[in-house]
């Protein structure tokens, strides 16, 4: 089922929950008025975010996963929180594609 996740699960879980935190981080950030500098931090999420895109874009669209279209403008439009749920329900979204024989 990992044929096209290149990265491995762990690795996917990791790089969708440091996606997801450094977004928190980052509201709560501007919204309570820290005052921090996060010139650096702002550069490691954009760069992991991307990283993070090219991986889930690429095993949904080499996956039969089950609505794939959906699934691309999801990770696009919400990037910090569609993979966790995209993980969640990969092997779903995958029996469901097979299942449906999506074209």
């Amino acid at each position: 089922m990992n044929k096209y996740l290149i990265i491995g699960r762990p690795t996917a879980w990791a790089i969708a929950i440091i996606n997801l935190g450094f977004a928190i981080y980052q509201i709560l950030n501007f919204s309570l008025k820290w005052g921090q500098d996060l010139s650096l931090l702002s550069s490691a999420y954009w760069i992991i975010l991307t990283i993070g895109i090219v991986i889930f874009i690429n095993d949904i669209l080499y996956s039969k996963v089950y609505q794939k279209w959906f699934w691309v403008l999801s990770i696009i439009i919400l990037a910090p929180i569609t993979p966790i749920y995209y993980l969640f329900q990969r092997d779903k979204l995958i029996r469901l594609g097979e299942k449906f024989k999506e074209k």
